[in-house]
């Protein structure tokens, strides 16, 4: 059994326990309290996209320039360690943090406790993926939470990869019945990159939107690969309710994008160009578009013109 020290005395008990407001973003004046523009880039002069390794550049760097947008009513999200909701207060999709450390032990496991989350979604290189059990131990423990692993082994369950390893853990605060929760480590994505397998994705992504409760995705940050995973989320849920169109595709997935990074705080989820061009990669799958139809959506989108 691995022991992590508890919280010290005189730590915020309540932020632990409770929920805290989120620090509300930064907006310029002029665009407090609107709704999300229909249009979410700003235009630009540059030349017109050939590829679609081109489009996910040029698209990437309008959106990023974009004030981080109000989200109607604000969001009470997140504890101690920063866990944000994504999506609608009434309609999670998923919730995301960065890679907690044996410090977060405590806060951590009771937030996962306490909430019900079903699923962990732990992406990160192989070798430093870790699965939060020091010197290979199988119970690890901090004041009145214990966590056991149960069993482990690589995913063979129904729309799960096989390359993702699954672990089932067992959550028990004294006093209190146990909590079953899966963990899946996926340890072949590396940091800044787009996934390697468009279809691995987008079949672990069904398999996450058909949870009872939104699952808890990190990385190292929270951020690149995290947000990358929730936009495939966020794309099959439109796909299935017959709301991703194939003319409208990239500007519908600009603004998801928009969407999710007021909910996260941060204009840096889905981060790089490459993570961009995964997502173009998606969109192509599930609408059926060309390479070239993509492009054309991205340059109209983007307002390119021909130099």
């Amino acid at each position: 059994m691995a022991i992590v020290p508890p919280l010290q005395e005189g730590a915020s008990k309540s932020r632990v326990e409770g929920r805290r407001q989120l620090v509300s973003p930064e907006i310029p004046s002029d665009s407090q309290g609107v709704t999300l523009p229909e249009r979410t880039v700003q235009k630009t002069d540059k030349e017109k996209a050939e590829t679609l390794d081109d489009a996910s550049g040029v698209l990437w760097e309008s959106v990023k320039s974009v004030p981080l947008p109000q989200r109607a009513g604000g969001q009470a999200s997140g504890n101690v360690l920063n866990i944000h909701d994504i999506g609608d207060p009434g309609d999670i999709i998923a919730r995301v943090c960065s890679r907690p450390t044996l410090d977060d032990f405590f806060p951590f496991w009771n937030f996962i406790r306490t909430e019900q989350i079903p699923v962990i979604v732990n992406i990160n290189e192989e070798g430093s993926s870790g699965d939060y059990f020091p010197d290979k131990s199988r119970v690890i423990t901090s004041g009145s939470i214990t966590v056991t692993k149960k069993s482990s082994g690589h995913s063979r369950s129904e729309n799960v990869p096989e390359e993702f390893e699954r672990l089932k853990l067992k959550v028990k605060a004294i006093g209190e019945s146990s909590a079953r929760v899966k963990l899946y480590k996926v340890t072949d994505w590396p940091d800044a990159a787009g996934y390697s397998s468009v279809k691995r994705m987008i079949k672990f992504g069904r398999k996450l939107i058909s949870l009872r409760r939104p699952p808890l995705i990190h990385c190292q940050a929270g951020l690149g690969r995290s947000g990358t995973m929730v936009l495939v989320m966020n794309l099959l849920l439109l796909e299935g309710v017959g709301m991703l169109e194939k003319e409208t595709a990239v500007a519908k997935l600009a603004e998801l994008i928009s969407q999710a990074r007021a909910d996260r705080n941060d204009s840096r989820f889905v981060t790089t160009p490459d993570q961009f061009l995964f997502l173009l990669r998606v969109l192509k799958k599930l609408t059926g578009s060309s390479s070239r139809e993509i492009v054309e959506q991205v340059n109209s989108y983007c307002g390119l013109t021909d130099s």
